[in-house]
């Protein structure tokens, strides 16, 4: 059942409960107005925002029917898209098995961050504001998330303290900050806002090499340490 959630008369959580009393139990399928989410909709609800993506639908739906996942799209360029919710029995390090969302609400700066990604052997989901985000990685786990620091809807700090706070510590991603702003008081905002690291804007090849090969290392430590 996909519902929109600001359907005449339903409450969500009353509709899901009703559903979960049939056999078979029929999955619901939240469509939610961006940053309205609804908390007690219940079990074996899952909600997306809208606008909707096609990858995020798609990865909803997976998710409710608890089949195989196959891509959604081959390589989420510009329009986004999350493709897989499920993560893989044996997680290693490295490019090829790392899991990348890149948060960029620029066309252009999207195409060109997907290319670097690309030539250092990295695949990436791609999202245009901090509210798709959050709903990206209700789907799916992201071991790194590319932040743009100035979005709309939600900016990249609002998004990554709502990503601190509400998921546990062995699901955090590694965040790294991308901001025009190169003032040392800017690096600091991003770092207490709970973002592991920064790069400045326009962002070059060197500098997201860099910062991933930092990625990598960090997120090694912490399987290591678990």
């Amino acid at each position: 059942v996909l519902l929109d959630a600001r359907f005449p008369g339903v409450v969500p959580g009353d509709l899901a409960q009703a559903l979960a009393a049939r056999t078979p139990v029929p999955g619901l399928l939240l469509l939610s107005p961006a940053g309205r989410r609804h908390t007690s909709a219940g079990e074996g609800v899952v909600e997306i925002g809208t606008p909707v993506k096609h990858g995020v639908l798609h990865g909803a739906l997976c998710r409710l029917l608890g089949g195989a996942v196959e891509p959604a799209v081959p390589n989420a360029g510009p329009e986004g898209g999350v493709v897989d919710p499920n993560p893989p029995d044996a997680r290693t390090t490295g490019p090829a098995s790392l899991r990348v969302l890149l948060a960029e609400d620029n066309l252009v700066n999207q195409k060109v961050a997907l290319r670097m990604l690309e030539r250092l052997g990295y695949k990436a989901d791609v999202v245009a504001n901090g509210l798709e985000v959050l709903q990206a990685r209700h789907i799916a786990r992201y071991d790194i998330i590319l932040m743009d620091v100035q979005m709309p809807e939600m900016d990249g700090l609002t998004a990554t303290r709502e990503i601190r706070a509400h998921w546990p510590a062995d699901e955090q991603p590694y965040i790294v900050a991308m901001t025009a702003n190169a003032f040392e008081s800017d690096r600091d905002e991003c770092l207490e806002a709970g973002m592991d690291d920064y790069v400045s804007k326009p962002v070059q090849a060197a500098m997201l090499r860099e910062a991933l090969e930092r990625a990598v290392a960090a997120l090694e430590g912490r399987r290591q340490e678990a």
